[in-house]
């Protein structure tokens, strides 16, 4: 939920909603720490926001999760990115991803 919240705030500009999908998916994270799917969020969120540091740690913890392999194909250009715009070396991905290292 917290990510449709914060899609729907970037797509208005409305500060409200990006906050508050944020603060959704902080919540989840707390709730279930070792659930994917914040992380990943989250993790995207930061990015958005200019913050591969952030982001990078977030995606760190989102594959330590174990999340299904289509899952990180489909995260793997945001995943990419993040790492590269914070200066880390990539880690790495399953085949099949379309990753650039």
């Amino acid at each position: 939920m917290g990510w449709l919240e914060y899609e729907a705030g970037a797509q208005g500009k409305q500060g409200t909603l990006l906050s508050l999908g944020e603060g959704e998916e902080q919540e989840a994270e707390r709730v279930d720490p070792g659930d994917f799917a914040p992380h990943l969020y989250l993790g995207s969120m930061l990015l958005a926001q200019g913050d591969p540091t952030g982001a990078v740690g977030q995606y760190r913890q989102f594959l330590a999760d174990h999340p299904p392999r289509a899952k990180v194909i489909a995260a793997t250009t945001f995943i990419i990115k993040a790492f590269s715009q914070a200066h880390v070396a990539a880690p790495e991905l399953p085949a099949g991803s379309a990753s650039k290292r």
